[in-house]
């Protein structure tokens, strides 16, 4: 049998070192050929304010009515602003922090996932975001009847960590949706299904009754497209009686283990949860009963707070921008809500402690966490941080929280 052979050739250390030279002149050589000018720091800077900028002034270009409760804002460039050409870049899957003034004339932040497709953005140089009115909300529905076309908006740049990533997650997916928590869905459905051809994907959307099932046509849409790799579940919990209106089968009911199984073998899958937080106390015990590896799990809470239920108030001390105020906090509203209340705009994007955005410094008084955030690091916790919008006052507190940046002019 003939063997494989391998030819080396030993050069010897002369040439060796000869090439090591006459490579350093040809460094030298390019050099000289480059450009005088230095591309110096115009255009990174240029470029991370394309990508990332502290703050993108848009206008709402067309309001669409998904139903009684919902609306879908199309926003565009508002090119009167120097510089405001183009959005910037997101994954499907991503929120924006837009800045919304009340009636009070009282400014604050709220995020809402990006419900168009990168794809779709990129060629309409727009976002789409989904705003559900909640009667609960701190923000009341004459915020969103007050939005109308032409409205101006100052937004942040793309954020959030809830994205599908090929290298970390299983080529089967469960998605899982709870009233507006299925806005990020409509992103990433679409994106993933056309880049990745060896992905499938489960949706089981959760919601009260038929009418508050967001995107139902686009997803039997997508479904009837790709028969073999998207599923779309819908689940109501006070009615079945959907079959004439959206020609699809629904389950009746919560979602629970035995509507996990029948979508898919749950060991093989990655899960991505959105929705409310009620919701997400609910799946986590039927994820538990699967005994899933919680690397395999995805979450984004939505975590706009309701009303406070009116607990003896605290006293807030905060150290701000150079300045100092006093507000009153109830004791079951996070420290976030409370600066709101009190009229002042602190840095916020996720408002569930998971980005780390809003982090200031808590020098006297005691806290709690509803649920440990998790982009609070442990450094950051022994140093004195904490994340406003998800912790609560237990006592008196003094904090010093930075400026919002890019939110602070009135541009």
């Amino acid at each position: 049998m003939k063997k494989d052979t391998l030819k080396v050739t030993i050069r010897g250390p002369l040439r060796d070192l000869w090439r090591f030279i006459t490579h350093i002149s040809e460094r030298r050589r390019v050099f000289r050929r480059s450009s005088a000018e230095r591309p110096g720091e115009k255009h990174s800077i240029r470029l991370r304010q394309s990508l990332h900028p502290e703050v993108q002034f848009l206008l709402i270009d067309k309001i669409q009515a998904e139903n009684d409760s919902s609306n879908s804002y199309t926003l565009i460039p508002d090119t009167s602003q120097p510089g405001s050409v183009s959005i910037a870049a997101f994954r499907a899957g991503q929120y924006l922090s837009v800045e919304v003034q009340l009636e009070s004339g009282l400014k604050i932040n709220r995020p809402y996932s990006i419900s168009n497709s990168p794809e779709e953005a990129r060629r309409d140089n727009a976002y789409v975001i989904t705003v559900k009115t909640d009667k609960d909300s701190f923000i009341p529905e004459v915020m969103v009847k007050s939005w109308e076309v032409g409205t101006s908006l100052k937004v942040s740049d793309p954020w959030g960590q809830f994205y599908h990533n090929p290298l970390r997650d299983a080529e089967h997916l469960v998605f899982i949706a709870g009233g507006s928590g299925i806005t990020p869905f409509r992103s990433m459905v679409g994106d993933i299904l056309s880049k990745h051809k060896n992905i499938s994907i489960v949706l089981i959307q959760g919601a009260a009754v038929s009418e508050e099932l967001l995107f139902s046509d686009f997803f039997l849409t997508l479904e009837k497209s790709n028969p073999e790799r998207f599923k779309w579940i819908p689940v109501l919990s006070e009615t079945s009686d959907t079959e004439g209106r959206i020609k699809h089968t629904v389950l009746s009911g919560f979602i629970d283990g035995g509507i996990l199984a029948e979508a898919t073998d749950s060991r093989k899958s990655s899960f991505f949860i959105c929705g409310p937080q009620a919701m997400h106390l609910h799946i986590d015990k039927e994820l538990v009963k699967a005994e899933l590896n919680p690397m395999r799990i995805r979450r984004e809470d939505y975590g706009i707070p309701g009303k406070p239920a009116g607990r003896e108030p605290v006293q807030i001390t905060v150290k701000m921008a150079g300045s100092t105020h006093i507000i009153s906090a109830d004791r079951d509203e996070t420290v976030l809500v409370a600066l709101e209340r009190g009229g002042l705009n602190p840095p916020s994007r996720c408002r569930t402690g998971s980005c780390g955005w809003c982090r200031g410094s808590l020098l006297e008084g005691k806290i709690r966490y509803d649920k440990e955030p998790e982009g609070l690091r442990s450094a950051d916790r022994k140093a004195g941080y904490f994340h406003p919008c998800a912790a609560k006052p237990e006592s008196n507190l003094v904090v010093d929280i930075p400026g919002n940046p890019g939110f602070n002019t009135d541009k």
